[in-house]
């Protein structure tokens, strides 16, 4: 992974990326290097209390690595939800229970140090661009599937947000008008089918009513499943995972024919928990989008070499995303 000693020569930045469960941070330098990395639990008691969080780790880092305040750039903050980064604000996080907290404000005041803030899907492309194998492309599309699904559209080496800021928010697109209810409140939405929590309850289902998945017989009943779980019985021949899978990744082609079709993008670059917890979720998602492009010639691009790939800075794509914020 891009982990290595920092020059102190080097001009350096610190990136953090902000989670509802937990936060990391790093100093990271022009190459993308990451150093001193360290991650604590979000606290999420107060928005004051989250932001002295950070600040905390942000500094013991400094401290630990014996790094001057003039010899860091600024800081990077990577945040789930509605951002507006201009005014350095996190408008909404259902995550953080933020709403309108001044996080530029209150981290440069609490550092020392000049911040910029991002939703952390748009900074994760952005990381991507600079510090991954996209480097240089100027049109790009990332696509983060975890415990939800969101996009990130780059066009001409910029984030496109659209008129209310929500362009990418692909994840609450409606694909199945007979689907799950969705934690927006809608029913059927791509987040509500294909995200980690979705595809294990999808399985669940599927098990419940056929009572012969052979899944069943190593899981105890209070088991936590996980997609990885899911897609490895899949591939030792579990009916029900396997319909589960097959499910999964037809619903997460069609939106990235939609996505390819709609900004025809140099590239697009998966990410995310479930993308990292299993080979085998790319696997079979570039087995179905190679039947789209044999199907149709509109879509035959999108099985060419290098157009849908996984990123490259793995885990760390959030932090390097963060870093790659500051000017």
């Amino acid at each position: 992974m891009h982990r290595s000693d920092i020059g102190s020569q080097k001009p350096i930045v610190v990136g953090v990326d902000v989670g509802g469960t937990k936060i990391a941070a790093a100093l990271v330098d022009e190459e993308g290097h990451l150093r001193g990395c360290q991650t604590r639990p979000t606290n999420i008691l107060s928005p004051e209390a989250t932001l002295d969080s950070i600040a905390e780790l942000i500094l013991e880092i400094l401290n630990k690595e014996n790094i001057k305040s003039a010899e860091i750039r600024g800081i990077g903050l990577g945040i789930p939800g509605l951002v507006d980064p201009h005014r350095g604000i996190g408008i909404a996080s259902v995550n953080l229970r933020w709403e309108n907290v001044f996080v530029k404000d209150e981290i440069q005041k609490r550092v020392g140090l000049p911040c910029v803030i991002e939703n952390d899907v748009k900074a994760a492309a952005l990381g991507e661009i600079r510090y991954g194998k996209s480097k240089g492309v100027e049109s790009l599309i990332y696509l983060n599937i975890g415990t939800g699904v969101a996009a990130a559209i780059v066009l001409n080496g910029k984030i496109h947000r659209g008129q209310h800021n929500i362009a990418g928010e692909i994840g609450h697109a409606v694909v199945d008008i007979h689907g799950p209810r969705c934690q927006c409140g809608g029913r059927g939405c791509l987040e509500a089918l294909i995200s980690g929590p979705a595809i294990v309850r999808k399985f669940q289902e599927k098990k419940n009513r056929s009572r012969k998945t052979s899944l069943a017989e190593f899981v105890a009943e209070n088991h936590l499943l996980s997609p990885k779980e899911v897609y490895e019985a899949a591939s030792a021949g579990d009916n029900a995972a396997r319909e589960t899978v097959d499910e999964v990744s037809r619903f997460l082609a069609n939106a990235i024919q939609f996505l390819a079709l709609a900004y025809d993008p140099q590239r697009i670059v998966l990410g995310g928990g479930v993308v990292y917890s299993t080979p085998l979720f790319f696997e079979n998602l570039m087995h179905v989008i190679k039947q789209l492009s044999e199907e149709s010639w509109v879509s035959r691009h999108l099985s060419e070499p290098d157009f849908i790939t996984v990123t490259q800075l793995g885990k760390d794509i959030g932090i390097l995303g963060a870093a790659a914020l500051v000017p």
